[in-house]
């Protein structure tokens, strides 16, 4: 992940704070406006509600009691909390298009360029793109059915297996695999005094 600017964004284009639906609250009592000022830091930041509770200076008890009382904080707080996701895919689909610039490295020093800026190689992860592209066309996605069956696409026959119809002989080759299965037997401990 790239650092985040100031504002808590990651990436070098931090993307403006999306608009939402302001909190239908009744007035500015200082409970609604510190409502508001946790819902913009928790879209701000990603979704984490100790860093927003943080920096909209409320404890995060706050944020709950207000979740669990407030059905108008409780509709607000699931929009952004769909904002918030937004957070993470366009950080994802910047990362599928963009790549991301690993440094390179010699004897523990990164390599410079004449200019003196770091030099990178630009990767990119596949597995992501893959994703991304099975989300707009359906067609690439995985279609597995695993069905298990019995003779000739029957049902599976299950046999009744019972200790009784074993021989002696039979009985003890069973223990004997299943002592080997176990491993060796622990030594018995003193009691303690």
């Amino acid at each position: 992940m790239q650092p985040r600017d100031p504002k808590g964004h990651f990436g070098p284009n931090p993307p403006s704070d999306p608009p939402v639906e302001p909190m239908r609250l009744p007035d500015d009592r200082p409970a609604n406006i510190r409502a508001r000022a946790f819902l913009r830091a928790y879209r701000m930041c990603g979704g984490r509600v100790q860093q927003a509770a943080k920096l909209a200076g409320i404890a995060r008890r706050e944020h709950y009691k207000w979740l669990k009382t407030s059905r108008a904080y409780k509709e607000a707080f699931e929009r952004s909390h769909l904002v918030a996701g937004d957070v993470y895919a366009d950080e994802l689909l910047r990362r599928v298009m963009e790549g991301h610039l690993r440094p390179v490295f010699y004897q523990g020093q990164p390599i410079l360029d004449a200019d003196g800026n770091a030099v990178g190689i630009r990767e990119y992860q596949d597995h992501l793109l893959l994703e991304t592209v099975k989300v707009f066309k359906p067609e690439w996605r995985t279609k597995a059915k695993i069905e298990h069956t019995g003779e000739n696409g029957g049902p599976i026959k299950v046999q009744d297996f019972r200790l009784d119809d074993l021989s002696d002989d039979e009985l003890a080759n069973l223990v004997a695999l299943l002592k080997k299965a176990a491993g060796p037997e622990p030594t018995p401990q003193e009691p303690a005094p």
